[in-house]
């Protein structure tokens, strides 16, 4: 099984779709994430929020005692947009070998993150499994 992000706003865009597959952007995580920090921004996994009754429901399945775990939070979709700019930048370098398949996840997730800004709606990450 593998896991995928996704973007999850905080209340949707009429006639807009911000569905996107973030299975490669979840398998390149740790190497984005590095990329993230030397480039200066937030990585992207900084806003990962969920729903406790959806991570309830993950603890209950594995048999796992329930944490007190956190309300949902929501991040500015202009930090979002930062990372992603700064993170498609970075893969264009020689230095840093992104495979063009997690790019392009990235410049989807872009274009989502940017008609949020644009419409003033916050997000946050989401890992699908």
């Amino acid at each position: 099984m593998s896991s995928a992000y996704s973007i999850v706003l905080e209340r949707k865009i009429e006639g807009f779709d911000e569905e996107v597959s973030g299975k490669t952007w979840a398998k390149a995580g740790a190497a984005l994430d590095a990329l993230a920090q030397k480039a200066g921004v937030r990585t992207l996994i900084d806003s990962f929020s969920v729903l406790p009754e959806e991570a309830a429901g993950l603890f209950e399945d594995e048999g796992l005692d329930l944490p007190n775990l956190p309300s949902e939070t929501w991040s500015a979709a202009e930090d979002g947009a930062k990372t992603l700019r700064a993170l498609v930048d970075a893969a264009g370098n020689a230095e840093n070998p992104i495979a063009e398949e997690v790019v392009q996840d990235l410049k989807q997730f872009q274009r989502v993150l940017d008609t949020a800004q644009a419409n003033g709606i916050r997000w946050h990450l989401a890992v699908d499994y």
